[in-house]
């Protein structure tokens, strides 16, 4: 006679999931394409009204709600501050957007990390990889160079003959910031001061340090690449500048340095030497010729570059 049995239950609990379902966020456009978003899923059961708990990493690294970002429910304008987000009956999964706040400070990227909480009515998922996700959110202050007119020429050099960079600031222009630059040195590259000068866009004073300082509100400054036009024959040099690290500022990855390429205007001169020729008696007296005067460098023991030509006589024969 059976005096007992066995009855299993199996629970029918949904199992409640995070993902990082945009996991890049930025200060620019922050309620647009700037935010990032979570996605919280829930499968089995959903024909009840769950409320997911959460927890907000804090630390080192990590935003800070209220500060660095605000949690919102997509498709609302309310903010999260509870670390609750409800699914409604029947509601299978609802979209938390994280929305950075475009501050005017200099920061290097954080972290919004989530972590799901187990409930009353929810279970949430074995696997540790949907029960945290991370949204990054890049700061938008940072300096950029490009070269905005890239040739230069000693012809002219004050006027089309110059070239230019430009530093521009991207994100807020709030508050006076000094930005610091390097200029390459050695082969190839022009010799500053000797080769050509820098200066402010709109000044005739000559920049003989490697910072510019960008006042409040300002969001961009040109220097201006002004060749010295010596008689020397050389070939094109380059200017590359190229932007320094500072507390002040972080820089762009993609625009940290600039090029300027500085043309020669020195030619190869001809002169006649006997301009006076004739048909009569071509090969002797009649006959005309011409002066070449190729531009040479002579390098004194000192090491100074000095001009000198050499003089070639071309005669008929």
């Amino acid at each position: 006679m059976q005096t007992s049995a066995t009855l299993n239950i199996t629970d029918n609990e949904p199992i409640v999931s995070i993902t990082a379902s945009d996991a890049t966020a930025d200060e620019t456009a922050p309620t647009s394409t700037g935010k990032g978003t979570f996605t919280i899923t829930r499968t089995g059961l959903s024909n009840t009204v769950i409320n997911v708990s959460f927890t907000i990493q804090t630390g080192e690294g990590q935003a800070v709600l209220g500060t660095d970002y605000v949690l919102r429910r997509a498709g609302t304008s309310t903010d999260i501050t509870n670390n609750i987000i409800t699914l409604s009956s029947g509601q299978t999964s609802v979209v938390l957007e994280v929305i950075p706040i475009d501050d005017n400070l200099v920061e290097s990227s954080e972290t919004v990390m989530l972590t799901l909480q187990t409930g009353s009515n929810y279970n949430i998922n074995a696997n540790p990889a949907q029960t945290t996700a991370t949204v990054t959110i890049a700061d938008n202050e940072n300096i950029s160079v490009v070269a905005s007119d890239a040739t230069a020429s000693e012809t002219d050099p004050t006027g089309a003959g110059k070239g230019s960079f430009t530093i521009v600031r991207n994100g807020s222009s709030a508050g006076e910031i000094t930005v610091n630059f390097t200029i390459a040195t050695g082969n190839g590259h022009a010799l500053r001061g000797t080769d050509y000068l820098l200066r402010l866009a709109g000044t005739a004073d000559t920049l003989t340090t490697s910072s510019v300082t960008l006042a409040d509100g300002v969001g961009s400054v040109v220097i201006e690449v002004i060749p010295v036009d010596d008689t020397l024959k050389e070939n094109s040099k380059t200017v590359v500048m190229t932007l320094a690290p500072s507390e002040q500022y972080l820089i762009n990855a993609a625009q940290t340095s600039a090029t300027v390429t500085i043309a020669d205007n020195e030619t190869v001169g001809v002169t006649a030497s006997l301009p006076n020729a004739s048909e009569t008696n071509p090969t002797t007296n009649g006959k005309g010729g011409l002066h070449l005067h190729p531009w040479q460098q002579h390098r004194h023991a000192n090491g100074e570059l000095h001009p000198c030509h050499r003089h070639r006589t071309s005669h008929p024969q």
